[in-house]
C-alpha cells in the first residue's frame, strides 16, 4: 500500500516536471511566433536560453532540445512535442493563462478559425475571452486595455462580410488600392455610414480655423491638428492595416485622465475642471491647442474621463501613447468615422444580449439605446467607480462612491470609465453613452461645424442620441466641454 502511494507520488512528480518543461518551451515558442504564423529562429534561440538548463546558440527548425532529461521537439509552425507525447501548438488559451507579452506582432487563430493579431509588447488579458467574436482584450505593461475589432471578409463560409474582390485587383499602395479598400469598408458599414460625414481632411482660409506662425503661414487646427498630407497618410495606413491584419483595436474604455480611488480624489479633479491636467489655449488670439505637460491618456476602469479638451488635443494625446516603448509597433490615433461604423457592425452581429427586433436597431434606434448606455433616462446598476450627480453643474457638485447605488431612470450622471457592466458590449464600455466622443470625421454639410462626435452622453436622453449617432460641433474653441471625450484606436 505504502509502495503504491510512493509510486503514485513519484509519477505525479514526473508528470508535473514534464508539464513544466512543455509549458516553458511553449512559452518560448509563443514569444517567437511571427505574423506569418511561423517561428522566428533568432527570437526562439534567445527565449530558449532564458530557460534553466538550456544553453542554445543559433538553431534551425525543426529541432530537438533537452531540458532536465526531457526531450522536446519544435516544428517550424510552432508545434511543440514532448518525447512520448502528442504535439501541441501555442494557443490563445496559453497566451491568456500565461499573461506573457509577445515580442513580435503575432497572429493566432481561435477555435472557430477566426484570427487576432496581437502587437508586439502586448499580452492577452486574463479577462479576455478565447473567441474573436466575443471581444478579445489585450493590454500593455501598464494594464491599459484595448478590444480587438475583427473585420471579416465575405466568403463561402461567411455569407456576410467585406467584399475585397476589387482590392485584390489593384496594385498595392496606389491611389486605386486605398480607394478600393475604403469603398469596400463603406459598403460593409452601409447601415451606419453617412454621406454628410466623411473621413476627409478639411481646411479653411479663415483665421478662426487656425493661426499664423512667426513666418506668417496659416496653420490649421483641422482634423487633430494634422496637415492634409499627415491626415491622408494616417488614413491610408489605417485602411491598409485593417485590410492586411483583418481588424484593429479600440480602447476598452473612454480616454481616461487618471484612475481614482476615493470620492475626494475624483471630486477634486471634477471640481477643478481638469486645470491640473489640461493645457489651456487662447481662443481670442487663435493660439494653437497644446498638450504640454498633459499626461498620456489611459484605457482603464475607474478613471475620470479626459474631458474639456479640443479635438486637436485629443488626437495629439492619442499620438502621445507612441512615446511609450510598448507602442513601438502600433499607430495610436483617434477613431476614424469608418472605424466607428465597423465597431457598430461588430456589435450588431455578435452581441447576443440585446432585445431589439433587429440588432441594428440597438445601435440606430433611440428606443433601445437606454438599455445599454448611460443616458439621462437610463437605469442601471453601478458596479464600480464614481459618478457626478448633475452634469450641468458637474464641476461644482460632489462625486459619490457608488458601489451600492443604482441609477434611477432620471438623472444626469457622468460616470467614471466602466462604471456599469450593463453599459458594455463585447467588452467595450460606454460606446453609446456617458461621454460624447471625438472622431476624425468631417461634417460636409456645414463649413462652420466641422468637428464630429459620436454616440451620446449623460446630459441627454436616448431619444436624442444613440450609439451610431453623429453630432457636429463648431470651431475648435467651442468643441471642448465637460461632457466630451474620445477613445483611442490602435492599428499596426
Amino acid at each position: 500500500m505504502t509502495t503504491g502511494i510512493l509510486n503514485q507520488a513519484a509519477r505525479a512528480k514526473e508528470e508535473t516536471e514534464e508539464q513544466s518543461v512543455l509549458e516553458q518551451v511553449k512559452l518560448a515558442v509563443m514569444a517567437a511566433i511571427g505574423t506569418d504564423g511561423k517561428v522566428n529562429i533568432e527570437t526562439l534561440s534567445n527565449e530558449l536560453e532564458k530557460i534553466d538548463g538550456v544553453d542554445r546558440g543559433s538553431i534551425t527548425l525543426p529541432t530537438e532540445i533537452e531540458i532536465k532529461g526531457q526531450k522536446v521537439s519544435i516544428e517550424e509552425d510552432g508545434t511543440v512535442t514532448l518525447q512520448g507525447g502528442s504535439g501541441e501548438k501555442v494557443t490563445i488559451a496559453d497566451l491568456i493563462s500565461s499573461g506573457q507579452a509577445v515580442t513580435t506582432n503575432t497572429t493566432l487563430e481561435d477555435a472557430n478559425g477566426d484570427s487576432i493579431t496581437i502587437p508586439a509588447n502586448f499580452n492577452l488579458s486574463s479577462e479576455s475571452p478565447e473567441l474573436v467574436t466575443e471581444g478579445m482584450i489585450i493590454e500593455d505593461s501598464e494594464d491599459n486595455q484595448y478590444v480587438w475589432i475583427p473585420i471579416f471578409e465575405k466568403s463561402d463560409d461567411r455569407t456576410w462580410g467585406v467584399d475585397y474582390t476589387s482590392v485584390k485587383l489593384q496594385t498595392e499602395d496606389t491611389e486605386e488600392y486605398y480607394k478600393a479598400i475604403e469603398t469596400a469598408l463603406k459598403n460593409y458599414t452601409t447601415i451606419y455610414k453617412s454621406d454628410k460625414h466623411i473621413d476627409e481632411w478639411y481646411g479653411d482660409e479663415e483665421v478662426r480655423y487656425g493661426y499664423y506662425n512667426d513666418e506668417g503661414k496659416l496653420i490649421y487646427y483641422s482634423n487633430g491638428n494634422m496637415t492634409e498630407e499627415e491626415y491622408n497618410t494616417l488614413y491610408c495606413n489605417m485602411l491598409k492595416s485593417v485590410y492586411i491584419n483583418g481588424g484593429f483595436y479600440i480602447g476598452r474604455y473612454e480616454m481616461g485622465i487618471k484612475v481614482v480611488n476615493s470620492s475626494s480624489e475624483a471630486q477634486n479633479i471634477v471640481r477643478t475642471s481638469m486645470k491640473e491636467y489640461i493645457s489651456t489655449y487662447d481662443s481670442e488670439n487663435n493660439t494653437a491647442p497644446s498638450i504640454e505637460g498633459m499626461t498620456s491618456p489611459i484605457s482603464k476602469a475607474n478613471a475620470v474621463g479626459y474631458t474639456n479638451i479640443t479635438q486637436q488635443q485629443a488626437q495629439m494625446l492619442a499620438e502621445k501613447l507612441e512615446e511609450a516603448s510598448d507602442y513601438e509597433n502600433v499607430t495610436s490615433s483617434l477613431i476614424f468615422g469608418v472605424q466607428w461604423d465597423i465597431v457598430c457592425v461588430f456589435i450588431e452581429h455578435y452581441d447576443n444580449n440585446n432585445t431589439a427586433t433587429t440588432k441594428s436597431q440597438w445601435l440606430t434606434n433611440n428606443t433601445y439605446s437606454k438599455t445599454w448606455c448611460n443616458y439621462y433616462n437610463a437605469t442601471f446598476t453601478m458596479n464600480r467607480g464614481y459618478y457626478t450627480t448633475n452634469v450641468e453643474e458637474g464641476r461644482d457638485n460632489p462625486v459619490i462612491w457608488n458601489n451600492a447605488d443604482a441609477k434611477e431612470s432620471s438623472g444626469n450622471w457622468i460616470c467614471t470609465t466602466g462604471a456599469s457592466d450593463q453599459n458594455s458590449s463585447l467588452n467595450i464600455y460606454d460606446f453609446g453613452g456617458n461621454l460624447l466622443e471625438f472622431t476624425l470625421e468631417t461634417s460636409s454639410s456645414d463649413s462652420s461645424f466641422q468637428y464630429v462626435h459620436r454616440g451620446g452622453h449623460a446630459h441627454y436622453d436616448a431619444y436624442s442620441f444613440y450609439a451610431s449617432y453623429r453630432y457636429k460641433a463648431n470651431t475648435f474653441y467651442d468643441s471642448a466641454a465637460y461632457f466630451i471625450s474620445a477613445r483611442v484606436s490602435l492599428f499596426m
